[in-house]
């Protein structure tokens, strides 16, 4: 059975379920499987799937509307409008811009951002795939400022996907006084990605 097929029977099975203690088995699975979200829907009359944008190694569907993404090594990035927040995937293999070995990716994952930051790798479910993620602070000096004059501070959040051949990062960064009010829209947007095994689904 495929991912779609077997999330659309349990989700069909913890609705009939519900309050018996079946109804948890079905929760765990679907949490297993990535506890997909619901489809974006769009018109008003007529309801159709929203678009899903497709590219070589992966595919969106565009809840952001900030705007077309430019071209990055590897990707695309959005940023927001005035220039708040910005959002990257990228497909990193060998060779390519910015690449180095999954393990030394974690690592510096791991040790980015501040003394503040808790500095530990979580695992996530990201299009039904585990993922790992860091989010840190990063203090920028202009360089045309002293050292200490006026800084800008920016939280981060990346995201890998070990992939065949190589991995995905799904990044977000903010600066830090808003990063809390685009970071559940960032989350939602990750959660529509699908990944090249995926896009036909």
């Amino acid at each position: 059975m495929d991912v779609d097929s077997e999330t659309q029977a349990l989700d069909g099975a913890r609705a009939a379920l519900s309050g018996t203690l079946w109804s948890e088995y079905a929760r765990k699975r679907l949490e297993i499987l990535g506890n997909p979200v619901e489809p974006i829907m769009i018109g008003f009359f007529r309801k159709r799937p929203a678009p899903r944008f497709e590219l070589e190694r992966f595919s969106y569907i565009d809840i952001l509307k900030w705007g077309e993404p430019v071209k990055a090594a590897s990707g695309l990035e959005w940023r927001q409008p005035k220039g708040r927040a910005r959002i990257a995937v990228n497909f990193l293999v060998p060779d390519a811009e910015g690449y180095k070995p999954q393990e030394d990716y974690l690592k510096d994952m791991r040790a980015a951002g501040s003394p503040e930051d808790s500095h530990m790798l979580r695992e996530v479910i990201l299009s039904s795939r585990t993922a790992y993620a860091a989010t840190y602070t990063t203090y920028y000096y202009p360089p045309a400022d002293l050292v200490g004059s006026r800084v800008e501070i920016y939280r981060s959040e990346t995201l890998l996907v070990p992939d065949n051949g190589g991995f995905y990062l799904v990044r977000y960064r903010a600066q830090r006084e808003h990063f809390n009010k685009y970071y559940a829209l960032f989350r939602r947007f990750a959660q529509y990605l699908a990944f090249e095994k995926e896009k036909k689904r």
